[in-house]
């Protein structure tokens, strides 16, 4: 019959032949759910099969702190900071992301033109318009930064 093992396989792997006579004394289940029943309780986990359950799982790296990703500009770390830098300077005649959007990104301002620089990479942006979006240009032109893979993931 397909599906069923031989007896020398099956008790090597724990099971027993489950008899006629033992049928008739169970009420509740039907004979051919009970072919095989185990005879003992299966081994403890090999160190091979340890192993390779351990191999298949992947946990997820502790998360970073800003402060210990080396930042190329240290003094612009802090949010505040870095918001500090658009307050009396930013050209006010600019239609572009929200100031608080660009400190938020990571980004503080040079004090030239319209360029913002990223505290964490150095990456420098400018010539912002309406419809951008400080963290997505943020991430599209300098992708590899530790801090827009922190914030934006």
């Amino acid at each position: 019959m397909a599906g069923q093992g031989s007896t020398s396989s099956m008790d090597a792997s724990g099971f027993a032949k489950h008899s006629i006579q033992n049928d008739i004394e169970t009420d509740s289940v039907p004979s051919y759910y009970r072919l095989w029943e185990e005879k003992s309780p299966p081994p403890p986990a090999t160190p091979t099969y340890r192993r390779s359950i351990e191999q298949e799982i992947v946990l997820a790296p502790e998360p970073q702190k800003v402060y210990s990703l080396q930042p190329l500009y240290p003094e612009y770390v802090g949010y505040s900071t870095r918001l500090k830098t658009f307050k009396d300077s930013w050209p006010r005649y600019l239609r572009c992301p929200k100031v608080e959007d660009m400190a938020r990104s990571g980004l503080f301002y040079s004090q030239i033109g319209d360029k913002v620089v990223c505290f964490q990479c150095g990456l420098g942006l400018k010539f912002w318009e309406p419809n951008d979006c400080a963290y997505k240009e943020h991430a599209r032109f300098s992708p590899q930064c530790k801090y827009v893979k922190m914030v934006c993931g």
